[in-house]
């Protein structure tokens, strides 16, 4: 037990050196939220009490979260367009 604990500690100290300022971390294989409500999960299981720490991953989800979202309803919308503009020339060809 006590070298699973000795383990946790070492790399939650890797992780907090590794973090940066704003509560994130720029690994390489960073998957957007996902990473971050894992931490927040990790953390909370820990019982490890860093409200600034997961008030800052909280606040990088709704922005990232706002953005992805935003980015869904421009898809959405070109893509309506464009079916919009192709219904004209399929009836035409259809009745052909």
């Amino acid at each position: 037990m006590q070298k699973i604990k000795l383990e946790i500690n070492r790399l939650m100290n890797l992780f907090q050196k590794d973090q940066l300022p704003d509560g994130s971390w720029d690994y390489p294989f960073e998957t957007g939220i996902v990473t971050d409500c894992y931490m927040i999960i990790l953390l909370r299981l820990l019982e490890k009490e860093d409200e600034t720490l997961i008030q800052s991953l909280s606040n990088r989800i709704i922005k990232n979260n706002e953005q992805m979202a935003l980015g869904r309803f421009f898809m959405m919308r070109e893509m309506e367009i464009y079916q919009r503009q192709l219904k004209p020339i399929t009836l035409y060809y259809s009745l052909v």
